[in-house]
């Protein structure tokens, strides 16, 4: 599972250098990047993204909803599951940017080390909200699916076909390293091809290289994925 964050950016290169500084975090998720006009402040109340990176300039022409006059306020309208960090190019500007309501100020250009403490510090005092459901984009298309109605989820090309526990199969058109990192730890990858639901498995086979599931199937498992296995061997306390 991620964080979703964006950026709030006036100049559309310092935005792409921030967005390729935060690629390098595989559980932050990048909702888009925004100017500082009212179609931000209306995403920020309809989505309340967890992380909000802000840019110095965004403040320039003094007239979008964002400033170091409105942020208290906006805290009041999104509470405080919101984490704000500045980004700017002059120190002094952290004293004023913490007595705003940042939650954090970081020196640009970015270097990766601090950017890497700074979202140490935000994950510790925002966590992941846990949701019970997976839900699956086709087009404009969702489909909802409960977490505990997943079996596995099988690699097909550059799609997953997700097994559940009535026998139905849903396609999703993202790839099994995407749901690899954002699934919750109780589904493990066992194979180049295949995640499996720790909590569906009934046995596992080493010398053949077999999992079995609790819906009859048999999946395989690759030596590469031996640190899951005894992941999934730990968490069944088996």
């Amino acid at each position: 599972m991620t964080h979703p964050f964006i950026i709030v950016d006036q100049h559309d290169v310092e935005a792409e250098k921030t967005l390729e500084s935060l690629r390098l975090f595989p559980h932050l998720n990048c909702l888009g990047i925004f100017k500082n006009d009212e179609t931000l402040f209306a995403f920020l109340l309809s989505k309340k993204p967890s992380l909000v990176f802000v840019a110095e300039n965004a403040f320039q022409n003094d007239q979008g909803p964002l400033s170091f006059d409105s942020l208290g306020r906006i805290h009041e309208y999104l509470s405080n599951d919101i984490y704000f960090i500045y980004l700017s190019s002059l120190p002094n500007d952290a004293f004023p940017a913490i007595q705003a309501g940042f939650s954090d100020y970081l020196i640009t250009p970015l270097k990766l080390h601090l950017l890497g403490n700074s979202i140490a510090r935000f994950k510790s005092k925002v966590p992941l909200k846990n949701s019970a459901y997976l839900a699956i984009k086709s087009y404009s298309d969702y489909k909802f699916v409960k977490y505990a109605d997943i079996i596995y989820l099988k690699a097909d090309n550059n799609t997953t076909d997700i097994v559940l526990t009535d026998g139905r199969t849903t396609t999703a058109f993202n790839t099994l390293k995407y749901y690899q990192e954002n699934l919750p730890s109780h589904f493990v990858r066992i194979h180049k091809s295949y995640i499996v639901h720790i909590e569906a498995v009934h046995r596992i086979h080493f010398s053949q290289a077999k999992c079995y599931l609790n819906n009859g199937e048999i999946i395989p498992i690759s030596p590469n994925y031996r640190s899951s296995l005894e992941y999934i061997l730990d968490h069944l306390q088996l």
